[in-house]
């Protein structure tokens, strides 16, 4: 039998594109030379096959039928197997799986390989596991620990506290401190956590040593706290009813003894003051005692010769008292104060048959302890009964008298109604007007309120 190596090698040689006879070729040719009649130059190896079957030693089939590794075919295909090195392919992996240096890894969650083979998470600073996710590396933090920026940080920790990873504002007087959720504090001596803020035991917000509530004060009272529960003070005009606060002139709780005050007199009506219960009379009503009496009105009669002066020393009665007009009102449009001033209805008569134009003025009196008052005053054409017929005057309100020529008279703190500073009073033919006069402070006020004083009626014209 021929010497050779391998009849699969002579046959390669024999099908090149251009035909070389080697010895060994030649050779072998003589022994079969019904095959190389049959081969001929240029023959492929799928011919020569069919004569010179692939040995387990070659890559030809084996004993089993299986396929050689020499040079790696697969049977009858003329296809390549798996790479056996990286090349990022995903031959001979499943579907979602990527061949890196020949394991299949799955890119989108694998560590050393995200995103694309050999590409590594770098191990994260402060401790965990390099992660992937999404082809993205991250971080897979240790228990007790979460990421913030790539680092993992303690649960715990004041600078990166709880999931959002914010730092926790230091409160005063106290520690900040993070529970591993949310931000707290640890307080000083006298103050206790209320969320991460410190508040005094003492605050009107969280009261106590542990309360975070804030105080809830009544109307018309302001919050305390005495560092163990809650209180209030009433505001300036109310005081202290039980949990309540008030009004100083309430009738329903009147006094430190928060007492309801018995009903008024007819033609009254019930008050408190200063913390005692008592009772005002109605507009042209006077108190006498328990009860309210019709006033009896001081009357002037003007003179009959223009120029001429009438005066009367008359009294503002502590006992006569009503709610005083507002001094910078215009007639007819006047309103009424709070302030409850002394007051006088004077009537002034014109004696002529002639319609009279006059000025009138308040004065001090010359009576032994005569006090100087500051006054109001306003004209009307018919005594006023009520507080609406009070408001509608017709002359004023004013009060101070601004007639410069009578200067040792018409004093600028005394009221008036002259005919310089263009507020005279016109009084009908055998007619009469009602002037309003009233202390300007208040009863009990502590200024001068009541008390004597002059009225002057000089008659201006005649007409």
């Amino acid at each position: 039998m021929p010497i050779f190596t391998s009849p699969s090698r002579a046959l390669a040689s024999l099908s090149s594109t251009t035909c070389v006879i080697t010895p060994v070729a030649l050779a072998l040719a003589l022994e079969v030379a019904v095959a190389v009649a049959a081969i001929g130059c240029g023959g492929g190896a799928s011919d020569a096959a069919q004569f010179f079957p692939s040995t387990e030693a070659d890559g030809g089939p084996d004993s089993t039928g299986g396929t050689g590794h020499e040079d790696g075919g697969h049977p009858g295909d003329g296809t390549a197997p798996p790479p056996t090195s990286g090349d990022g392919g995903t031959t001979g992996c499943a579907s979602g799986l990527t061949n890196c240096s020949g394991a299949c890894v799955d890119v989108k969650t694998d560590p050393l390989n995200c995103g694309g083979c050999g590409a590594a998470c770098a191990p994260p600073l402060g401790g965990g596991q390099p992660a992937c996710v999404a082809f993205q590396c991250t971080v897979k933090c240790d228990p007790g620990q979460h990421a913030c920026g790539g680092v993992c940080t303690s649960n715990k920790s004041v600078a990166t506290c709880g999931a959002a990873c914010t730092p926790c504002p230091t409160p005063s007087s106290g520690t900040a401190t993070c529970d591993g959720t949310a931000c707290g504090a640890t307080c000083s001596a006298g103050y206790h956590a209320c969320g991460s803020d410190c508040l005094a035991n003492t605050s009107v917000s969280g009261c106590g040593t542990t309360s975070c509530t804030p105080c809830v004060p009544p109307a018309n009272a302001f919050a305390s706290c005495d560092g163990v529960s809650c209180d209030f003070t009433c505001a300036t005009g109310f005081h202290r009813c039980g949990g309540s606060c008030a009004s100083d002139t309430s009738v329903a709780a009147c006094g430190a003894s928060c007492v309801t005050c018995p009903s008024a007199p007819a033609n009254g009506v019930a008050s408190c003051a200063a913390g005692a219960c008592a009772f005002t009379c109605n507009f042209g009503y006077v108190k006498s005692g328990a009860s309210c009496l019709p006033v009896t009105n001081p009357s002037m009669t003007l003179s009959g010769t223009v120029g001429t002066k009438t005066t009367a020393t008359l009294t503002l009665d502590p006992n006569l008292v009503a709610p005083r007009l507002e001094f910078s009102d215009v007639c007819p449009n006047g309103t009424i104060t709070t302030t409850v001033s002394s007051y006088q209805m004077v009537r002034v008569v014109n004696p002529t048959l002639q319609i009279a134009t006059v000025s009138v003025w308040t004065s001090k009196a010359a009576t032994t302890g005569a006090p100087t008052l500051d006054t109001i005053i306003a004209s009307y054409t018919s005594n006023p009964t009520n507080d609406a017929q009070r408001m509608a005057c017709s002359v004023g309100v004013n009060d101070q008298c601004t007639d410069t020529s009578d200067p040792t008279e018409c004093i600028t703190q005394w009221a008036g109604l002259t005919k310089a500073g263009g507020k005279g009073v016109t009084i009908p033919a055998g007619s009469a007007v009602w002037l309003y006069v009233s202390s300007y402070y208040g009863v009990g006020s502590g200024v001068a309120a009541t008390g004597d004083y002059v009225l002057s009626v000089r008659t201006e014209s005649l007409n």
